[in-house]
């Protein structure tokens, strides 16, 4: 598996790169979505090593993702100016898997999942008026979490 060129954060010019697209980057979802996080971004990718990053071109965008246990394939962000369909990063990634997770809202992914229970039992407080509380499945993509 693979397609663009992989990140290495200990590269200071990989480094640049992911920080000036973490400033810019779109949110992942109209949801629920972190905004920059780049401390956060930074702090996890050294805390979850199995985590590729590819940079997509052609989207201008940065792909956080791993393959599960199963084989399967687990998008864990997006960081750049627009957010590729998920067809889009499969093909550009060349990763054929019978499983796909995604770890946050798919809303901009061109693409419906089923929403799941997160099995690691991580919840989000949340105190708003109730109409402003989401509808839909929402989810802290794990580059963001702390």
């Amino acid at each position: 598996m693979g397609g663009g060129p992989r990140l290495d954060i200990s590269s200071g010019t990989d480094l640049a790169l992911l920080c000036r697209l973490i400033e810019g980057r779109r949110p992942v979802s109209d949801r629920f979505a972190p905004l920059r996080q780049r401390e956060m971004f930074l702090f996890n990718a050294l805390l979850m090593p199995e985590v590729k990053l590819d940079l997509l071109e052609d989207h201008g965008a940065v792909i956080a993702w791993r393959t599960g246990e199963d084989g399967s394939f687990e998008l864990i962000d997006i960081v750049g100016t627009r957010i590729p369909w998920l067809a889009d990063i499969l093909a550009s990634l060349r990763v054929g898997a019978s499983r796909i997770t995604v770890h946050f809202a798919p809303d901009h992914l061109g693409w419906m999942g089923t929403a799941i229970p997160d099995a690691s039992g991580m919840v989000l407080m949340l105190r708003s008026a109730r109409d402003l509380s989401p509808r839909e499945p929402f989810a802290l993509a794990p580059m963001a979490e702390f």
